[in-house]
């Protein structure tokens, strides 16, 4: 495990040389943390996951797909392999992807429950009524405010 200030340096620099929304525990602030989770909306992953093997040391690819790579790298000045989780989103998902990798376990099943009591169905990928995807809904805030909830910021700390 390693702490949220430890990560912090290397969440940075990916943020910013591939653009991936850091999500999971990072994302949630949380004081420790085991992996790390991002959110890839541009390069395919074949791209982004050699163009970090060129960059990073990287130990070991765990799994492989065309909407998720999951592989452990060195982190630079801290000499300890972790996790890395990278899935892929476009456009259309991005922000149901990002709410389905930030929240916690337990608001996953608060929304997920509260979406099917009004005949939703909520998922990764968007928000469902009959089959057909719910228009209107562009920001965190108007998918709680569809769902009738308060809003509820992600961030632990």
């Amino acid at each position: 495990m390693f702490s949220y200030n430890q990560l912090t340096d290397l969440v940075n620099e990916l943020v910013m040389k591939y653009d991936l929304v850091p999500v999971g525990s990072f994302a949630r602030r949380e004081p420790m943390i085991n992996d790390l989770d991002f959110i890839n909306r541009h390069m395919s992953n074949v791209e982004l996951y050699n163009d970090i093997f060129n960059h990073y040391n990287v130990c070991d690819l765990l799994s492989y797909g065309p909407s998720f790579v999951h592989f452990t790298i060195d982190i630079p000045n801290l000499n300890e392999e972790i996790n890395i989780n990278i899935w892929k989103a476009n456009d259309k998902n991005l922000l149901f992807q990002i709410v389905s990798r930030v929240y916690d376990k337990q608001m996953q099943i608060i929304l997920r429950k509260k979406a099917k009591q009004l005949g939703y169905k909520l998922n990764q990928n968007g928000l469902y009524k009959d089959k057909n995807r719910v228009s209107g809904i562009n920001t965190i805030h108007d998918l709680f405010d569809k769902l009738q909830l308060e809003y509820k910021d992600y961030y632990v700390g």
